[in-house]
């Protein structure tokens, strides 16, 4: 989920708030924030990760977009995970 952002919001701040771990999986909540085409990008998420040793093995995530700036063309996508 952070690659997808931060592919498309360069420079992006993120900021963990929260963090729960049980057996192999952790749970993450944290805030995006950055500019994406002069305009601002607010966005809150929560991610779940299950490990493998010290490699991540899945992930899945769900964000409330606060602010996000609509796609202007249709080749233009925005990130989905």
């Amino acid at each position: 989920m952070l690659r997808s952002l931060a592919e498309h919001v360069p420079r992006a701040l993120v900021d963990v708030l929260d963090t729960v771990e049980e057996d192999n999986k952790v749970a993450v909540r944290w805030p995006f924030s950055g500019t994406k085409d002069g305009k601002p990008v607010y966005l809150s998420a929560v991610a779940i990760y299950r490990f493998d040793g010290d490699r991540i093995a899945e992930d899945w995530g769900i964000a409330a977009k606060v602010d996000w700036p609509m796609a202007t063309s249709s080749a233009e996508q925005l990130p989905s995970n």
